[in-house]
Protein backbone atom coordinates (compact mmCIF):
# COMPACT_ATOMS: atom_id res chain seq x y z
CA UNK A 1 0.00 0.00 0.00
CA UNK A 2 1.39 3.32 -1.05
CA UNK A 3 2.49 5.52 2.02
CA UNK A 4 0.97 8.66 0.43
CA UNK A 5 -1.80 7.69 -1.46
CA UNK A 6 -3.14 9.68 -4.15
CA UNK A 7 -6.23 12.62 -3.89
CA UNK A 8 -9.35 12.11 -5.66
CA UNK A 9 -8.78 15.33 -7.34
CA UNK A 10 -5.16 13.59 -8.20
CA UNK A 11 -6.60 10.62 -9.30
CA UNK A 12 -9.30 12.48 -11.53
CA UNK A 13 -6.49 14.96 -13.15
CA UNK A 14 -4.54 12.01 -13.89
CA UNK A 15 -7.15 9.90 -15.74
CA UNK A 16 -8.70 12.78 -17.47
CA UNK A 17 -5.19 13.54 -18.97
CA UNK A 18 -4.83 9.80 -19.94
CA UNK A 19 -8.24 9.73 -21.69
CA UNK A 20 -7.96 13.37 -23.41
CA UNK A 21 -4.48 11.56 -24.76
CA UNK A 22 -6.15 8.70 -26.22
CA UNK A 23 -5.44 8.57 -30.23
CA UNK A 24 -8.13 10.11 -32.31
CA UNK A 25 -10.08 7.70 -34.20
CA UNK A 26 -12.33 8.41 -37.25
CA UNK A 27 -15.82 9.36 -36.11
CA UNK A 28 -18.66 8.26 -38.14
CA UNK A 29 -21.48 10.34 -38.33
CA UNK A 30 -23.78 7.40 -36.30
CA UNK A 31 -21.61 8.41 -33.04
CA UNK A 32 -21.76 11.86 -34.13
CA UNK A 33 -25.23 11.82 -34.12
CA UNK A 34 -25.19 10.05 -30.53
CA UNK A 35 -23.12 12.54 -28.79
CA UNK A 36 -24.86 15.73 -30.84
CA UNK A 37 -26.92 16.94 -27.80
CA UNK A 38 -24.33 16.60 -25.70
CA UNK A 39 -21.94 19.13 -27.80
CA UNK A 40 -25.22 21.55 -28.65
CA UNK A 41 -26.20 21.57 -24.73
CA UNK A 42 -22.58 22.24 -23.80
CA UNK A 43 -21.97 25.13 -26.62
CA UNK A 44 -25.07 26.80 -25.59
CA UNK A 45 -23.42 27.07 -22.30
CA UNK A 46 -20.47 29.01 -23.75
CA UNK A 47 -18.37 25.89 -23.03
CA UNK A 48 -15.22 24.52 -24.95
CA UNK A 49 -15.86 20.50 -26.05
CA UNK A 50 -12.59 18.73 -25.44
CA UNK A 51 -11.79 14.92 -25.96
CA UNK A 52 -14.26 13.02 -27.67
CA UNK A 53 -16.68 16.07 -28.05
CA UNK A 54 -14.42 18.35 -29.39
CA UNK A 55 -13.89 15.13 -32.36
CA UNK A 56 -17.37 15.49 -32.63
CA UNK A 57 -17.30 19.05 -33.53
CA UNK A 58 -14.78 18.72 -36.03
CA UNK A 59 -17.12 15.78 -37.62
CA UNK A 60 -19.73 18.29 -37.85
CA UNK A 61 -17.64 20.93 -39.64
CA UNK A 62 -16.52 18.46 -42.19
CA UNK A 63 -19.95 16.73 -42.85
CA UNK A 64 -22.72 18.65 -44.50
CA UNK A 65 -25.50 15.84 -43.43
CA UNK A 66 -24.68 16.18 -39.92
CA UNK A 67 -23.69 19.52 -39.76
CA UNK A 68 -27.35 20.10 -41.24
CA UNK A 69 -28.79 18.11 -38.48
CA UNK A 70 -26.34 19.83 -35.68
CA UNK A 71 -27.43 23.32 -37.19
CA UNK A 72 -31.32 22.40 -36.80
CA UNK A 73 -30.80 21.36 -33.39
CA UNK A 74 -29.14 24.17 -32.40
CA UNK A 75 -31.79 26.34 -33.98
CA UNK A 76 -34.38 24.50 -31.91
CA UNK A 77 -32.96 24.70 -28.70
CA UNK A 78 -32.25 28.67 -29.28
CA UNK A 79 -35.41 29.01 -30.06
CA UNK A 80 -36.82 27.43 -26.77
CA UNK A 81 -34.50 28.54 -24.36
CA UNK A 82 -35.62 32.48 -25.81
CA UNK A 83 -39.03 31.42 -24.76
CA UNK A 84 -38.22 30.24 -21.24
CA UNK A 85 -38.66 33.14 -19.01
Amino acid sequence: MDKYPLSRFERTRRLLKIWLNVPELPLGCDDCAEHMDCLVELLLADASPIGFLAAVQRHIQHCECCRSEFEALLSILRMERADTP
